[in-house]
């Protein structure tokens, strides 16, 4: 995901560290993550209606 949004950045001028990412629900603990693991790509995370991350370990 990281290199996709680096990529396509690249593709359209987009300058360094003028990426964001925002997710709903599942799609904000993926942000969390992407955020976390990926500072030097993502600038700024959006997150909703989501859990933080580590805050649960299994389904239940």
């Amino acid at each position: 995901m990281a290199d996709l949004a680096s990529s396509t950045a690249t593709a359209h001028g987009v300058p360094a560290q003028s990426c964001f990412v925002a997710g709903l629900s599942d799609g904000g603990a993926m942000g969390a993550i992407l955020g976390q693991t990926y500072p030097d790509v993502f600038r700024c995370v959006g997150i909703h209606s989501s859990l933080a991350p580590r805050s649960a370990n299994d389904v239940v």
